[in-house]
């Protein structure tokens, strides 16, 4: 089912003259660890711009806030202690 997803994407992404091969959060699905660090690249990438915005701290918290919603405690807790070292 996802190759089939994958494929139509594919095809309507060349039909409008996007370029297929590259990856963006739209295209990328994320597999293995490696993949879903280079996903959190992504993701890195296209917050960055609004880094100097006063409000980037409250859009940070908010992601995390809904990224985080069904996780465990303890793995909250091992990610928090990732962001504070």
């Amino acid at each position: 089912q996802r190759l089939v997803e994958e494929a139509d994407y594919q095809s309507t992404a060349e039909l409008f003259g996007k370029r297929t091969g590259e990856k963006s959060l739209d295209n990328f699905i994320p597999k293995s660890e490696e993949d879903f660090v280079e996903y959190a690249e992504l993701i890195g990438h296209k917050l960055r711009p609004y880094e100097k915005s006063f409000h980037y701290l409250t859009l940070l918290k908010a992601v995390m806030r809904h990224a985080m919603t069904d996780l465990k405690a303890a793995d909250a807790k091992e990610i928090a202690s990732s962001v504070t070292v």
